[in-house]
Parts: structure tokens; sequence; C-alpha cells
């Protein structure tokens, strides 16, 4: 049981990742664009 905790915390932590690298590059490709 407790490695299965581990792995869903892994993959929560991967997930709030990726969640806020795209928002990153989601926002800075809306500022690229805007200063073109």
């Amino acid at each position: 049981m407790r490695c299965e905790g581990e792995i869903e915390r892994k993959q929560a932590t991967f997930l709030w990742f990726f969640i806020h690298l795209a928002m990153i590059m989601h926002i800075g490709l809306f500022q690229w664009k805007d200063g073109q």
C-alpha cells in the first residue's frame, strides 16, 4: 500500500509540474506574439 501511495504522489507532482510548465509556456507565447 505504501508503494502505491508513493506512485500516486509522484504522478500528482509530475502533473502539477506539467501544468505549471504549460502555463508558463502559454503566457510566454502570448507575450512573444504581443512583442512582434
